[in-house]
């Protein structure tokens, strides 16, 4: 009686290796490609919420400062993230007396990567969009 595996068994043996491998680093691939997708949401995050707080302190201190509303991230190392702000002033009226108003600023701030490398943050570049409200201080 000879011992040993047959040319068949082999063969079945190493495809099924094949499959088995081929489907693993499929797996592996598709988890690094989402690690990659989710550090650059969570820097976009990070990102905006500077930029935003930046934007509130300089509308607190003075009403009707003037901001930079678009730009990249340069200073802080990250040149192929870009920003742009957008700013409505919104007024409201205080009751029980209507001759008493005041205004709120709701802002914008939309962060993303430059994919196509043109330098404007375009629609389906944005990472990350926060939008804020800021009360005017007395």
């Amino acid at each position: 009686m000879k011992r040993g595996f047959t040319l068949i068994e082999v063969l079945v043996s190493i495809l099924l290796l094949s499959l088995i491998l081929t489907y693993f680093w499929m797996g592996i691939s598709n988890i690094l490609i989402e690690d990659s997708l989710i550090t650059a949401e969570s820097q976009a995050l990070i990102l905006a919420e500077k930029k935003l707080e930046e934007y509130r302190k300089a509308i607190i201190n003075n009403w009707t400062a003037s901001f930079t509303l678009s730009g990249n991230f340069s200073s802080e190392g990250w040149t192929n993230y870009l920003y742009s702000i957008t700013y409505t002033t919104l007024t409201y009226t205080i009751l029980p007396d209507p001759t008493l108003t005041d205004k709120l600023k709701q802002v914008t701030v939309k962060v993303g990567e430059d994919t196509n490398n043109n330098g404007i943050l375009d629609s389906g570049e944005e990472r990350s969009i926060l939008v804020s409200i800021i009360s005017r201080r007395r």
